[in-house]
């Protein structure tokens, strides 16, 4: 479960930065809440969001994180208004932060679901309950942000009754949802990696019933249409780490 809290700090190492010369790591400052797994994060003017998830116990959260690079250090910011929330979706438009959908107190291997909106203002550091995601309740989907708009779909549906394949895009000005393409991969996925690199949206690897995937297709926006790239060349990856830099895209571990 630590694992998980590594895994959402490493993403963060990457804000606004690029690989080093010597294409290494470095070790920064620890998370600074506790340790959990299926947790969230977005980046907002430089510096990193990480929360929710799950405990030890099984007990969902509500905390939020910040993480500033150039101190390398965490402070803890207001918590979500809504119930504990894990597996859930989170990206970035603009200067807010929004997080949806995902398993609720209580679940039990991803039940129930939600289909709950938030938007978070770090300026104010509130909380505001958007538009319901306009899906079936989901946990373990994926989402991304492209051109002032966010997209989320997949996902395991409602009581664990199977993996979706439906997509939607979030209009924050409107504070409306609509549908879009499906994704094509064959059965939906879900625990999969999600990310964009400039105006287009990249989903890959996870899980179907198959049940692990290799991969990796393209969404443009502008046609709204998804198209097939090279599969994902390692092993099958499950609830992997996946980020963009200066138009490359990372999947890993």
């Amino acid at each position: 479960m630590l694992r998980e809290t590594i895994k959402t700090i490493i993403i963060f190492l990457f804000i606004n930065t690029s690989l080093n010369a010597q294409n290494g790591w470095s070790v920064k400052s620890p998370f600074g809440g506790s340790s959990r797994y299926n947790s969230v994060g977005f980046s907002i003017n430089g510096k990193g969001y990480a929360g929710t998830g799950s405990d030890s116990l099984n007990a969902t959260l509500t905390d939020l994180y910040e993480y500033d690079p150039i101190t390398d250090s965490w402070t803890q910011k207001a918590s979500l208004i809504g119930p504990g929330v894990t597996t859930a979706v989170a990206f970035s438009i603009g200067n807010k932060g929004y997080l949806g959908t995902g398993a609720l107190n209580g679940f039990i291997n991803g039940c129930p679901t939600t289909k709950n909106f938030y938007e978070y203002d770090p300026n104010t550091n509130q909380w505001t309950q958007k538009a319901d995601y306009l899906g079936d309740p989901i946990n373990n989907g994926f989402g991304f942000a492209i051109n002032g708009k966010g997209y989320i779909g997949s996902g395991n549906a409602n009581s664990c009754g199977g993996i979706k394949s439906d997509f939607y895009e979030y209009d924050p000005t409107n504070n409306t949802w609509s549908q879009k393409a499906n994704i094509p991969a064959l059965g939906g996925v879900y625990k999969g990696v999600a990310f964009t690199i400039g105006s287009k949206g990249y989903v890959g690897t996870g899980g179907n019933q198959n049940p692990y995937l290799f991969s990796l297709w393209e969404y443009d926006p502008t046609t709204n249409t998804w198209t097939q790239k090279a599969d994902y060349p390692g092993k099958a990856p499950l609830n992997a780490t996946g980020f963009a830099i200066n138009g490359y895209g990372y999947i890993g571990t």
